[in-house]
């Protein structure tokens, strides 16, 4: 498709082409926010050069970002660790990511950033 094709789009059919452009590198999830924005939900650790093991959910419409850090053990009543699996870490990181995500997507108006801008 040339850049003439694709200015005489529809709107929604913009959107959803925007919504499967590629994926950048460690995004496991994506979400459409009601202004048309993604929110993605990306991966990251000591192999990226972060000191932490976090999922990042990150709306490219405004500045709004949540950062889960994976957990590395629970507590329980008498106050004695228990470590958790790594797995198990990145699902509860994840999962949080994930409804921090959705209810963004469901609130945010604000449209995609330009091309130019990100």
């Amino acid at each position: 498709m040339n850049e003439q094709q694709a200015s005489a789009l529809p709107d929604w059919v913009a959107s959803q082409l925007a919504y499967r452009a590629a994926w950048a590198d460690h995004t496991i999830a994506r979400y459409l926010t009601v202004g048309g924005a993604t929110i993605d939900i990306t991966e990251t650790g000591p192999r990226d050069g972060d000191l932490l093991e976090v999922t990042i959910a990150s709306c490219g419409g405004c500045p709004a970002t949540r950062r889960e850090q994976w957990p590395d053990g629970t507590y329980d009543y008498a106050s004695q660790f228990h470590p958790i699996k790594r797995a198990d870490a990145i699902a509860i990181a994840e999962e949080a990511a994930r409804a921090w995500a959705q209810a963004h997507a469901e609130t945010c108006r604000a449209l995609p950033r330009p091309a130019a801008a990100q």
